[in-house]
């Protein structure tokens, strides 16, 4: 979209990519089977109203499988597969409601591709998963999926194209060129998204494990998530959930220098919401899952923005220990309150949690679920900095006498930083309690924010990635080392991780003072001066004539 405010082509292919999207999957055919002169053909609107595969088709794809698994297994897994595409569908709407956002924003034409396509691409990796880890043949996989499959495809192909292309009205040659420099500049996190949605079937494929449960009984069955590969997927839907709290975080902390000791409040309200939501309510586990989100939006927004405004006039540490005092207050509330069993917490019960985002019956659907969710929030927050309201967050953390001096009202800016960030903590309680089941006052203490601030401090304030490598690296060492037996002399790992844990802290601040990711960037810079200066390029004998006629 232009100055002029007419609508471009781009603006509209996201309409246009969306409709298709949703059409793809609501009426054409996703799975078609064709055994014996028998076919199959089912549509996204089947798996939507969650209807059972009738028996006869039960029979087909038991016999289609049969080479490779149990039929008990197999019949558990069909039941899996009818709530798969779920994600397409949530796609298209998100693609709608973004794409109609775009034509009055065209600014936001890049979150709205990325968002909808994210979810789009998830959702049908997810789909081929089921096929790909049952037959092992892609040639099979690929007949099996219909023309509803390659269309949802097709569009969130395209979805991903508007990324990049340039809001002015460049030529063809200009757009590839930005498409090629985009990904070059993010190449590094493109790899790292790739390994990410991969690592699942690599390490199944590494170990002989399947990301899938295991199915136990037929009357009452039970699912059971073991191996390899589900316990590192639990690993790293862990290290998602921590990286969206210490993103949101540093988002206040780091780039808008506001220090709080409070952040888990917000972290524990996410939790509690969904916990109380689905044990407590008459509502369905899906539509409690919509009802969740939106109650800990407003809870945490509302609640991080009234006690900015109470509290932001105070700077430094007397912010900071106003909110250590407020969630000291929560922490014994919630600690003493009946309808959430006080210090001894509660349990999600059984159906309470989605089906398909159960983390035994569905860990692979959670963790696509919690890497989604931990790229959109990365996304967001590096697009929310590199805005000009992320330029005001920087000047305040700097200056900000300065930034008021120019002008800018430093207290709605805040405000507007805390209310995101206490957002975004809350999103990620919400993943915790799913992944947990299990719910305590602990998620209020101070000891979480401690983490989250351990965490930035390691990876680096006020980066984009530092958090992330921060949380990352401190929680996978501390899933292998906590209970590791190695012992130097009697000095046992395991035993003594927490104090190897402050060590290692004490160390970073002492020696490298701006995190892993800051020094990092330092130590390129240093490298970009100690090398030598590339000389002038000599003019050519024919510039030389050139220059003189000229």
């Amino acid at each position: 979209m232009t100055d002029t405010n007419k609508f471009s082509p781009p603006d509209f292919a996201i309409l246009l990519l969306a409709a298709l999207m949703l059409v793809a999957f609501l009426f054409m055919p996703w799975m078609h089977l064709h055994i014996n002169g028998t076919s199959i053909s089912t549509t996204g609107a089947r798996f939507l109203l969650d209807q059972p595969v009738v028996d006869f088709e039960r029979d087909l794809f038991v016999d289609l499988f049969s080479e490779t698994i149990g039929a008990q297994t197999l019949v558990s897994n069909i039941e899996q597969v009818v709530a798969d595409p779920n994600l397409v569908l949530i796609a298209g709407i998100l693609a709608l409601l973004f794409g109609l956002w775009a034509l009055a924003d065209s600014t936001t034409r890049e979150l709205a591709a990325i968002v909808t396509a994210g979810a789009g691409i998830l959702g049908l990796i997810y789909f081929m998963t089921f096929f790909a880890n049952n037959r092992h043949n892609a040639v099979d996989v690929i007949g099996f999926m219909g023309m509803g499959f390659w269309l949802a495809l097709l569009a969130s192909i395209g979805l991903i194209l508007q990324v990049f292309i340039p809001r002015n009205h460049a030529t063809p040659t200009q757009r590839v060129r930005f498409a090629v420099q985009t990904i070059q500049q993010n190449r590094m996190l493109i790899l790292v998204l790739i390994l990410l949605i991969l690592l699942p079937h690599m390490i199944g494929w590494y170990t002989n494990s399947s990301p899938f449960p295991i199915q136990r009984g037929r009357t009452n069955p039970t699912f059971i998530a073991s191996g390899l590969s589900a316990d590192w997927m639990l690993t790293f839907i862990q290290v998602f959930v921590l990286a969206i709290f210490v993103m949101s975080y540093n988002l206040m902390f780091g780039f808008t220098g506001v220090i709080s000791f409070g952040h888990a409040m917000f972290f524990g309200i996410g939790a509690y919401t969904m916990g109380l939501l689905w044990e407590y309510t008459d509502i369905g586990s899906n539509e409690g899952l919509l009802v969740g989100l939106l109650v800990t939006l407003v809870i945490c927004g509302v609640t991080g923005f009234l006690i900015g405004l109470v509290s932001l006039r105070l700077r430094g540490v007397y912010f900071a220990i106003f909110t250590l005092a407020i969630a000291e207050a929560v922490f014994i509330f919630i600690e003493s309150w009946q309808l959430t069993k006080g210090d001894d917490g509660f349990s999600i019960s059984q159906g309470g949690i989605p089906d398909w985002l159960d983390p035994t019956r569905s860990r692979l659907n959670l963790y696509y679920v919690a890497l989604f969710v931990f790229v959109f929030s990365f996304l967001f927050i590096r697009r929310l900095v590199n805005s000009p309201t992320g330029a005001v967050f920087k000047a305040i953390r700097e200056n900000e006498e300065r930034a008021k001096a120019i002008g800018f009202n430093t207290l709605t800016y805040k405000l507007l930083a805390i209310s995101v960030s206490s957002m975004l903590a809350g999103i990620a309680g919400m993943l915790y309690a799913i992944e947990t089941k299990k719910l305590g006052p602990e998620q209020f203490g101070v000891g979480y924010t401690v983490n989250a601030l351990l965490m930035t401090i390691i990876g680096g304030v006020g980066t984009f990635t530092g958090p992330v490598i921060g949380s990352g690296s401190l929680h996978i060492a501390n899933t292998v080392f906590r209970d590791d037996e190695t012992a130097i002399g009697s000095f046992v790992i395991g035993e003594n991780w927490e104090l190897i844990t402050g060590v290692i802290f004490i160390v970073v601040v002492l020696v490298f003072p701006y995190g892993i990711v800051g020094t990092w960037h330092q130590f390129k810079a240093w490298l970009m001066r100690r090398a030598p200066d590339e000389p002038d390029p000599q003019p050519t004998p024919q510039e030389i004539i050139r220059h003189n006629i000229e």
